[in-house]
This record gives C-alpha cells, structure tokens and sequence, in this order.
C-alpha cells in the first residue's frame, strides 16, 4: 500500500489532568473547530433546556442518553475519542467535588487554554504564509501587505482565573443556551 503524506495542520497534545499517558490531540489550525463548538453548543443548550423544562425525575435511560449525545458533541467538535480520554467510563453529567458536571469542568478548563493556542496557530499561518511568499512579495498589493491578519476567535478573552466555581459553571451555562 502506499502512503499519501502531507502536513494536515498545527496539532497540540493536552495532559490530561497532569496525565501525560492520558492525553488529546487537538488540530488547533482548524478553523471548523469553531464552527462545530457553535453547532455543539446550540445542540447541547438545547438538551440542558430540556432537562430544565421537563418536570419529573430524570430517568436513567435519560442521563445515559444525555452522556451518549454530550460525548458525541464533544468528539465532533475537538475529535475522536476526546470524550472516552477525557471522562473514561465515568457518565459525563456526573458532578465533580464542587458539584458541577464533568464535560462542563472539561470544557471550562480545556476553552481558555484552546482559544490562546488557536491564536497562536494563526499567527503563525500567517508569518509563514508571509515568509513562504518572500519570492513573491513583489507580486503582493501593498494593501493585501498590511492586512490585519485573521484570528478566528472575534470575542475577546474573558480571563476566568479569578472566578469560583460556581461563576464559571454559570458562564458556561449562558453560553451553551
């Protein structure tokens, strides 16, 4: 068989809570990852409304279905199997030991760290799109030349540091409905 090799983006590898054996590989120069956490994030709002809206006990067959879609959700957006490393066979809504869901404590951990890395990667697109082109430049309109260059993230970063955990979970819950 032969192999087809090419460069296919800008990967980062993330421990796992200080695990280094237990670890994602995001592409972080892809910038469908943002198109996919929005989509992610409407579909997942909309289950948490549903939780809210619906008065009776949650049945089990309920939290098994709501890990099985949030895992799903979270593997499209940052890959495969990112849900299986992240959680292992624990349920994904489990709360931790300041009672807030598992993919939510994930998530509010890995975005800040992702946001920072998806700008580097696309300032580094774009110095080496700018060095890869020296022999060109002359070809190059000098307003093309001094274009800001695109950084997929348009909101600015909210620095969540000095937050409790209560806050946090709260903003991640505004933003996923």
């Amino acid at each position: 068989m032969k192999s087809i090799n090419f460069q296919g983006g800008s990967f980062k590898e993330y421990a796992l809570n200080g695990d280094e054996s237990n670890a994602i590989r995001i592409n972080v120069s892809d910038y469908g990852i943002i198109t996919r956490f929005n989509e992610a994030k409407e579909k997942i709002g909309k289950l948490c409304n549903n939780f809210k809206e619906i008065d009776y006990d949650v049945s089990v067959e309920d939290v098994k279905e709501a890990d099985e879609f949030i895992r799903n959700q979270i593997d499209y957006v940052f890959g495969a199997d990112t849900a299986a490393k992240a959680f292992g066979s624990t349920n994904c809504i489990s709360l931790n030991q300041s009672g807030q869901p598992i993919c939510i404590a994930f998530l509010d951990a890995l975005l800040p760290i992702l946001e920072h890395d998806i700008k580097s990667a696309a300032n580094a697109q774009n110095m080496s799109v700018s060095l890869d082109n020296e022999k060109t430049a002359k070809y190059i309109s000098q307003s093309k030349q001094s274009a800001k260059p695109f950084i997929p993230m348009a909101q600015p970063a909210l620095d969540i540091s000095n937050l409790s955990p209560e806050q946090k979970a709260e903003i991640l819950k505004q933003l996923l409905t």
